[in-house]
C-alpha cells in the first residue's frame, strides 16, 4: 500500500513540474502571494510609439488616394499642341553633298568571238568571209576504176578530204589526193569559184570536164551547193558531171575550217 502511494506521489510531482514549464513557456507567472499574472502591459515608451506607427500608416493612405485624385484629374486635361513648324527665315551657304563612295561596276564580259562562217556576213552575202583555205568532207574509204569498162583496178584506197582555198573575191581552188595500198599516190587540182545564190547559198564551180590527174587518173567536174549550219560549218550537197551526165553524191559532205 505503501508502495501505491509512493507512484502516486511521484506521478503528481511530474505533473506539476510539468504544468510549472508550460506555464512558463505561454509567459505566465506564479507570484507567492499565488497572484497569476498574464500577458502584462507594454511599458508606456512602447505603446506610445506603437500609437505614433499606426498614425503615420493612417496618414500615408490618406495621402495615397488624395495622388489617386489628383492622377486622375490631371489626365483628363487635354495636352497642348505642338508649337507651329517655322521654315528657316534665311539659307545659310550651300553644302556640298555627301556621296558614298560606290564600288564601281565590274567591266562588261568581253564580246564573244565571231565564228569562221559569221551569220551576219553570211546573211549579208559577204564572200569575203570564206577567204583563206577550208576542208570538205572527211578521210573515206574509195577503189579505183577503170573510166571505159567499170572494171575495179584497185581496192582499199584512202580518199583524204578536200582542200578548198578562196581570195577575198570568191575565186579559188580545190584539192584531191588519194593513197592505195599498192603504193600509188594520186593528186588532183582543179579551180574553183564560189558566189551567194538568192536563196542566201553559196554554190562553187569547178570545170564540168575531166580534169587529168597524175598516174594517168582523170578527175571529173564537181559543182557544191552549201547551206550555213553554224557559226563554224556548212553542209554541201555535190553534184559530180560525168561524161554520161549529172550525178548526185550519196550524202552531203561537212564544209569546215
Amino acid at each position: 500500500m505503501a508502495f501505491r502511494i509512493a507512484l502516486w506521489v511521484a506521478f503528481c510531482g511530474l505533473v506539476a513540474a510539468a504544468g510549472w514549464m508550460l506555464l512558463r513557456a505561454c509567459a505566465l507567472s506564479f507570484v507567492i502571494a499565488r497572484v497569476w499574472s498574464f500577458c502584462p502591459a507594454e511599458p508606456p515608451p512602447l505603446s506610445a510609439e506603437a500609437d505614433h506607427g499606426r498614425e503615420l500608416r493612417r496618414q500615408v493612405a490618406a495621402l495615397e488616394v488624395k495622388l489617386a485624385e489628383k492622377a486622375r484629374q490631371c489626365a483628363g486635361i487635354p495636352k497642348p499642341p505642338p508649337p507651329p513648324l517655322e521654315l528657316p527665315k534665311a539659307a545659310g551657304k550651300p553644302r556640298v553633298q555627301q556621296t558614298a563612295a560606290l564600288k564601281p561596276p565590274p567591266p562588261p564580259p568581253p564580246p564573244k568571238p565571231k565564228g569562221d562562217l559569221d551569220a551576219d556576213r553570211w546573211n549579208k552575202k559577204d564572200i569575203r568571209l570564206l577567204e583563206g583555205c577550208w576542208r570538205l568532207g572527211h578521210n573515206a574509204m574509195a577503189g579505183r576504176y577503170d573510166a571505159a569498162t567499170g572494171q575495179t583496178l584497185e581496192d582499199g584506197c584512202t580518199v583524204f578530204a578536200g582542200q578548198l582555198c578562196f581570195d577575198g573575191s570568191g575565186n579559188g581552188s580545190r584539192g584531191m589526193s588519194m593513197t592505195c595500198p599498192s603504193g600509188n599516190n594520186f593528186e588532183c587540182h582543179a579551180t574553183l569559184a564560189a558566189r551567194f545564190t538568192d536563196d542566201g547559198r553559196i554554190t562553187m564551180e569547178q570545170p564540168r570536164a575531166p580534169l587529168g590527174c597524175n598516174g594517168n587518173t582523170h578527175w571529173d567536174g564537181y559543182s557544191l551547193n552549201c547551206r550555213r549550219v553554224d557559226e563554224n560549218t556548212a553542209s554541201c550537197d555535190l553534184l559530180q558531171h560525168k561524161p554520161q551526165g549529172p550525178a548526185p553524191w550519196d550524202e552531203p559532205m561537212e564544209f569546215r575550217r
